[in-house]
């Protein structure tokens, strides 16, 4: 039994043997923690610059809309005191723009074809109001009550709409006297 070879059971009595490896399994592991350290502080000093850059971005953001809301009040109330100071030549220049775009041949053009031969218009008032439609108020003679029934259905065949008679009476020659109302929409 000489030939066997003797087995150490006590790794201390030899500590050189199994130092080798064990040195560099822990050189690895450091090397490999300070890599992970450098890339990790590198990722994080990135990261935190542009944290800062996105809050200086957010802080100038915020106040530009600060500054315009305030610009945007000022405005509201400068306007505000403009529409107190020239609302009434606002609404004048507005119905000058309106009586412009009013086609008022179009609206004699069908007053005159539903008004019977005999029959005359003697006075007119236009009243014109917000949107497309004006009611307009004239009186109008005529030589019977049906020629008036007649010239009222014709109105109404023409679109005129709401139309009233308001007053009736007799002129000195004979000729009835009415006084109408209406509402005519103008056409776009």
């Amino acid at each position: 039994m000489s030939n066997h070879k003797k087995i150490y059971l006590n790794l201390a009595s030899n500590p050189m043997r199994n130092r080798g490896l064990f040195l560099i399994l822990v050189a690895l592991l450091g090397v490999s923690v300070c890599i992970v350290l450098a890339m990790g502080g590198n990722i994080y000093f990135q990261y935190r610059g542009k944290a800062h850059e996105a809050e200086l971005a957010v802080a100038h953001t915020e106040k530009q809309i600060s500054d315009a809301q305030r610009a945007t009040s000022q405005l509201d109330t400068r306007l505000e005191e403009m529409q107190k100071q020239h609302g009434e030549e606002i609404e004048f220049i507005n119905g000058l723009i309106y009586s412009k775009s009013f086609s008022w041949i179009d609206f004699f053009s069908a007053l005159e074809e539903a008004l019977p031969a005999s029959s005359a218009i003697l006075s007119m008032s236009p009243f014109p109001e917000e949107g497309l439609s004006m009611e307009v108020r004239f009186k109008v003679a005529s030589a019977s009550m049906n020629e008036l029934l007649t010239f009222i259905a014709r109105l109404a065949a023409k679109g005129f709409k709401d139309i009233q008679i308001l007053n009736e009476s007799k002129s000195p020659d004979g000729q009835s006297l009415s006084e109408i109302s209406l509402r005519y929409e103008r056409d776009i």
